[in-house]
């Protein structure tokens, strides 16, 4: 979904075949995309949640949740964007990656650990911030997560009116940094990851190149994650520009990829691919090699 929009904004703003300035065809290409999505997202829903049909006098199960409750098999009800969480240890570049994506600075950096709860960040008229139960409310398809305690009370949304890249097709789950030793969490967030990964349409899992990629914590919940949503997870080597030197960066390449494969079942080589937020060299004063 989200291709398909930055692919149909750009064609259109480039091949117009309207008159007019700029922002008028932006608009147009906006209200046509909006209408298109609208009229695939609700044959979904309907192809979901159709009744049963008779066929030579015997009903037959038509909707998707009907064969997948059948079938004892998850699935979850469709929804008008898609859900990314973002997992890995403190420091990994998550909260940064949202920020870079979005085009503001929503989420809290730095070396510390700054994101001790879940953080929703998603898009709305006007900036602003719910907290506990209020998210809830707003993201129904979460409702489960209150069975965990201290949870309600640590879940944050954040509401900006961002327009940039495919933001408004996302929702981003900023989860909390991952750390070993005697930290300590208000909630079982091994097992709230485990069951935010139920929720999601994908998984992003951020390594860092400075040591903490290789907690044990992190490689843990990974493989609980790589168990049951093995197909939704995409790993990533963050802030590569923070390695300038190649030869560096393919020995952590190496080391996280060892250390990947002794504790998750893969049938495939990992694909581990290097990125780096590209403003970053600016405040760091390093830059990547070409």
């Amino acid at each position: 979904v989200g291709a398909f929009a930055c692919d149909t904004r750009n064609t259109t703003h480039s091949l117009s075949p309207m008159g007019g300035n700029k922002r008028t065809q932006k608009n147009n290409a906006d209200l046509v995309l909006h209408t298109t999505n609208e009229e695939i997202l609700q044959a979904i829903v309907d192809l979901y949640n159709a009744p049963a049909v008779e066929v030579r006098g015997k009903p037959y199960t038509a909707g998707i949740k009907e064969m997948t409750d059948h079938l004892g098999i998850s699935c979850n009800v469709p929804r008008k964007k898609i859900t990314v969480a973002l997992v890995g240890n403190h420091s990994a570049g998550k909260s940064s990656f949202i920020n870079w994506y979005i085009g503001e600075n929503i989420q809290r950096t730095g070396v510390a650990i700054e994101t001790a709860g879940f953080t929703i960040v998603t898009t709305g008229k006007k900036r602003e911030s719910y907290k506990g139960e209020a998210t809830l409310q707003l993201f129904k398809h979460l409702i489960p997560l209150i069975d965990f305690p201290g949870l309600v009370e640590n879940l944050v949304t954040e509401i900006c009116a961002s327009k940039e890249r495919a933001f408004a097709l996302v929702d981003f789950i900023d989860t909390p940094g991952l750390a070993d030793g005697q930290l300590e969490y208000p909630f079982d967030v091994d097992k709230v990851l485990y069951s935010v990964g139920e929720h999601c349409d994908l998984i992003l899992v951020f390594f860092d190149p400075i040591g903490q990629a290789l907690c044990s914590r992190t490689m843990s919940v990974i493989a609980s994650l790589n168990e049951k949503y093995h197909t939704k997870i995409r790993y990533y080597l963050s802030k590569a520009d923070q390695v300038p030197k190649e030869e560096d960066r393919q020995k952590v390449l190496i080391q996280i990829t060892q250390n990947l494969s002794s504790q998750v079942k893969c049938a495939h080589a990992f694909e581990l691919p290097t990125i780096f937020i590209p403003d970053m060299h600016e405040v760091t004063g390093s830059r990547p090699q070409p």
